[in-house]
């Protein structure tokens, strides 16, 4: 007489991972362990559920997991899931100041490393640009937080930011050259922050030679007529104002050399 044993072999659990195979230095990514027969998971990160989030700062780049099914079996995925972390943008701001105003200012994006691909300044002034290297004239004063936001090939970024204090002011020259030398061949009142503005210019008996309410339009010189002003001393009345009142009457003297 002999006995009869029945052996049940059961199939492995079968597990895939899936999930984003790639992230930047910043960014969290979640990859998942897709089993039909799993009741128990354990992953080389030594975390327990099908799910596990993986962030930037991680120092593994091949996950795998272990399943157990209601038998006990176990089995590991197929091949470990590979996570490619990317390197992100590095980006500073430079800048200068340049125009009679002082309020023009050329930026530069500072590339620390990346291969960037858009760039976006944001000055605050509810202006923007998507130029590398933008020049931007803030027209009012105030504190203006400047930002700009860089994106690499692989669609990381990175920012920085700076503060602007562009201050009222204005400047009153007293002498200029109108001979076509291309230096100081206008009469300009360099200002900034102005809410009123208005220049007039006499000759010596009082009659007017020049008129604007724009403190970027400069005289050159001429009448109104267009023929050119002799030299001499002339008088302006100017109106402008801004958080004060810098309204004056004065003169400046034309020289043709």
């Amino acid at each position: 007489e002999s006995d009869t044993v029945n052996l049940v072999v059961n199939p492995l659990p079968q597990v895939r991972i899936s999930g984003d195979s790639s992230l930047c230095a910043y960014e969290s990514i979640t990859i998942t362990a897709e089993s039909r027969e799993a009741v128990d998971f354990l992953w080389n990160t030594g975390e327990l559920d099908s799910t596990i989030v993986i962030n930037g700062t991680s120092i593994l780049q091949y996950y795998n997991v272990t399943v157990t099914d209601i038998n006990g079996c176990k089995n590991d995925a197929n091949l470990p899931f590979k996570v490619r972390l990317l390197q992100s943008p590095e980006v500073d701001i430079l800048y200068g100041v340049y125009g009679a105003f002082q309020n023009q200012y050329e930026f530069e994006a500072d590339i620390i490393q990346g291969n960037i691909d858009e760039y976006t300044w944001i000055f605050g002034d509810g202006e923007q640009s998507n130029m590398p290297d933008p020049v931007h004239d803030f027209e009012q004063t105030g504190i203006f937080d400047v930002n700009l936001i860089v994106l690499d090939e692989n669609g990381c970024y990175d920012t920085a930011e700076i503060q602007l204090n562009i201050i009222e002011n204005i400047e009153i020259p007293n002498v200029f050259t109108p001979n076509e030398d291309g230096f100081n061949d206008n009469f300009l009142i360099p200002s900034n922050g102005m809410q009123e503005f208005l220049l007039v210019i006499y000759n010596r008996w009082g009659a007017e030679l020049f008129r604007t309410e724009s403190h970027k339009v400069a005289w050159d010189g001429n009448t109104h007529s267009g023929e050119p002003a002799p030299e001499g001393i002339y008088y302006f009345e100017l109106i402008a104002t801004g958080s004060i009142d810098h309204s004056t009457t004065g003169h400046v003297t034309l020289i043709r050399e």
